[in-house]
């Protein structure tokens, strides 16, 4: 006579390990599987938080660079009011070779920032693309940017080699359609072009005034 048992299986058909693994397998699971998927949602959230927190800070610091831009452009402004002021008599023979002196000096800077934006480019250009090696980006880094930066002698005026860092840890922005990547490095490069007129200017000033 046939004895059916609650696993509605014959006897002795199935190994005891077996049983316990299917068993295990049809009430366990029902039970873990919420679990794991609570535990999944909860790690996908607190990524997804952690990337806003950033993208938080970047517009800030962003919004204070944009501030400090609008400082300076007025601060320009000002000093070229008063450098017009200066002008007079045995003054302006003085001021045209100081302005002559200056202006140049600053197309330099200008042309040295033309060579960071290209760079800044590149490495954006590296850093967005899928099919290109992070080892590349870092030697690009370490061996162009970082020395450029760091080896200018106006680096302490424009704060050339502090905003090149931020850059690099902080600006991540690709942009979907490839045209231009990047958006702290286009705020720092307003920056500098404003930090290096304002430079101009203020030397200047003092020239003629100490002449």
């Amino acid at each position: 006579m046939n004895i059916e048992n609650d696993l509605n299986i014959p006897p002795d058909a199935e190994p005891v390990s077996k049983k316990i693994s299917r068993i295990a397998t049809q009430f366990l699971i029902p039970v873990l599987l919420p679990a794991s998927s609570a535990f999944i949602a909860s790690i996908a959230q607190r990524r997804v938080s952690s990337r806003l927190d950033q993208v938080n800070k970047e517009n800030e610091n962003v919004k204070h660079l944009q501030d400090e831009v609008t400082n300076l452009r007025d601060e320009v402004k000002f000093l070229e009011s008063r450098r017009s002021a200066l002008t007079s008599g045995h003054l302006k023979e003085i001021q045209q070779k100081v302005l002559k002196d200056e202006h140049a000096a600053f197309l330099k800077i200008a042309a040295d920032l033309d060579n960071m934006k290209t760079l800044l480019q590149k490495r954006q250009q590296i850093k967005c693309s899928l099919f290109t090696s992070r080892h590349h980006r870092l030697e690009l880094e370490d061996q162009q940017l970082k020395p450029f930066s760091y080896s200018r002698s106006y680096d302490k005026e424009l704060g050339l080699y502090p905003g090149v860092l931020d850059i690099l840890e902080n600006d991540n922005y690709c942009d979907p359609h490839g045209s231009k990547h990047g958006h702290l490095m286009w705020v720092y490069m307003d920056l500098w072009k404003a930090r290096a007129q304002l430079r101009m200017f203020k030397r200047v000033v003092k020239r003629i005034q100490d002449a």
